[in-house]
């Protein structure tokens, strides 16, 4: 690979197995056979060649100056669906059933909604409650030095 060809980076973050394997493409500005210096969003970043794979033969001028990016229906103006951006609050009701208040991508605190827990991405609540310390601690993950502490 040389100046000016395209390349993928291998996507070594990848949480799940539906998501992508590698990001790009991305232009290579310059290599010396074992790192390549390419252009992410406008800024150099140098990689080592063990990340990179050849994006393959692609006619150049229908190569993309910019990676192309879909924006789901329910981001354009006019879209049909509301999109969860963030939990705002939550609390239990009289039958002990979770609810959180939800607010909604382009909108603001007007316009959050109390949602049933049921409705929502369990993920999503795993990660709220974790975030605000709300799970109960497991006793494996016990602080260190805490049963020297009992003895």
């Amino acid at each position: 690979m040389t100046s000016g060809d395209w390349v993928y980076l291998r996507n070594h973050t990848r949480q799940h197995k539906l998501d992508p394997k590698v990001t790009g493409p991305y232009e290579v500005l310059e290599t010396d056979g074992r790192t390549y210096l390419i252009d992410q969003d406008g800024l150099p970043y140098r990689v080592s060649g063990n990340h990179v794979v050849p994006e393959g033969p692609v006619d150049p001028a229908n190569r993309p100056k910019q990676p192309q990016v879909a924006v789901p229906d329910a981001l354009q103006p006019g879209g049909s669906e509301f999109v969860f951006e963030r939990f705002v609050d939550h609390t239990w009701d009289e039958e002990e059933v979770l609810w959180l208040l939800v607010r909604w991508f382009g909108y603001g605190p007007d316009d959050d909604t109390w949602q049933h827990s049921r409705r929502l991405l369990v993920a999503a609540v795993y990660r709220y409650f974790r975030r605000k310390g709300l799970l109960p601690q497991d006793p494996d993950k016990a602080a260190p030095g805490r049963d020297a502490q009992e003895v």
